[in-house]
Formats: C-alpha cells, structure tokens, sequence
C-alpha cells in the first residue's frame, strides 16, 4: 500500500512510513521500498500515458453530452426563426420551447436581436455552402441547390435563407439581416469571382431571394410547375449573368 503522504523538496525526497530519503534512484541513508514502489508505478504510468490519453478522448467522445441552457435557447430560436417571422416571435416563444425561464433568456443573450443575430451565425456555421473554396462554379451550384428550401422540420432542416427569408420584411431586423447578407453571403460569391465590389452580388442575391420568395412562400404555380432541374439551369445561369456580363 501506498502512504498517505509523501513530501518532496525539490529532488529530495522523505518517506513518511520508513523515514528513508533518496535523491532521485540514488539511496542517500537506505533503501526505501515504499519510495521504490511508487517509482514503479510511476514509470508504469509514464509508460501507459499515449494509451490512457487516447482511452479518454474515445470515452470523451463517445459520452451523451448534455446541452447547456444557452444552446438549447440558441437552437430553439434558430427553429422558430425558421418558421416564424422575427416580429412574430417573442422571447417567452423562445424561452418555452427551449424549456428555461425567460429571464435567463434575458441574462444569456440580452435581447431579442442579439439572439437573431446569434442565429444566423449560428446557422451559416453550420452550413458551408457560402465558404470560399475558389471555384465560382460549385459555389454557384451549392447556392442554387439550398434555393429549393423545405419546410424545416428539425435544427438539421434549417438553412441561413430559411431565417433571412421569414424576416427580411421586418423593420427592427433589418440591419442585422444587411449585415448578414452582405458579410456571409454577397462578400464570398464576390470574393470567388474575383470582384472588390459587392455590387454584383448583392444583385445575384436579390435574384436568389426573388425566386424563392415566388416559389417557396407565395407557391406560384407557374414555378410549382416546372421541375427543378430545369428551374435550377435557369437560376444557375441567371445569377451567372449577373456576376459576369
């Protein structure tokens, strides 16, 4: 066994069971064996350390994770933001559907845009399609492919556009929506194509916006109509003009 206590002075160490002092594996008086088991079990461990580190880390990963209070407000909001315009939603929506009271809504995030903004951000970490990666080409495509949006079921349903598009009539959003649409997605379609200007861009985006509004919450059946490979081509080629010609 083990004793209790084992004190150390720099390199100098004093057995409290046997009273024997060793410096380093050096005997100074004696040979101490409790000193002498612990040295064993420490150079076993020393040895066993990469497996032991690599052992938690897959029981670390592999664990339930419990959300905090603060996500769980964040992806509510993210949901209702999705589904509902910004004038629409009040924290106490929020606050229910993540299960916490409203006044820590108030204290974890401060007010109601500082969420939406949050949300946002939240939403376009999550989805990659606007991440430069110097192809305009397959940016162009990914950003066609998320204008057929659904009905968003769960946090994983959710695109940027789903909250941009609810809320982009509302006059107490509107600032954060501008900064939104010009840092996350007009600023990297002009950066793909090699523009300074986001002039372009924000063009291509009023075009993307226009269609989805038409076709996914007006329901316009001319577009309901049309299959989406050929809608897709046209969208495709429209926002292509407008970044080039």
């Amino acid at each position: 066994p083990l004793p209790k206590r084992i004190t150390a002075v720099g390199h100098v160490h004093l057995c409290p069971t046997c009273r024997g002092i060793s410096i380093g594996s050096v005997p100074r008086r004696r040979r101490c064996p409790v000193l002498d088991n612990v040295r064993r079990i420490v150079e076993r461990w020393v040895q066993l350390i990469p497996d032991v580190r690599f052992t938690l880390q897959i029981m670390v990963a592999t664990a339930p994770q419990k959300s905090s209070a603060k996500a769980r407000i964040l992806q509510a909001s993210i949901l209702l933001f999705a589904r509902m315009p910004f004038s629409e939603t009040s924290l106490r929506d929020i606050a229910a559907e993540a299960k916490v009271d409203v006044a820590y809504v108030h204290r974890a995030f401060g007010s109601k845009s500082e969420i939406f903004r949050q949300a946002l951000e939240a939403t376009a970490a999550l989805d990659e399609v606007f991440t430069p990666d110097g192809n305009p080409a397959g940016l162009i495509d990914r950003i066609t492919e998320r204008a057929f949006l659904r009905d968003p079921q769960c946090i994983r349903d959710v695109e940027p556009l789903h909250l941009v598009l609810q809320s982009s009539s509302c006059s107490e959003a509107r600032s954060i929506l501008n900064d939104f649409v010009t840092t996350s997605i007009a600023r990297p379609l002009a950066d793909a194509f090699g523009q300074k200007d986001i002039g372009r861009a924000m063009f291509a985006v009023s075009i993307l916006n226009g269609f989805i509004t038409m076709r996914t919450v007006l329901g316009n059946p001319g577009l309901l109509a049309m299959s989406k490979e050929d809608l897709k081509a046209m969208l495709t080629r429209a926002l292509f003009n407008a970044m080039l010609t």
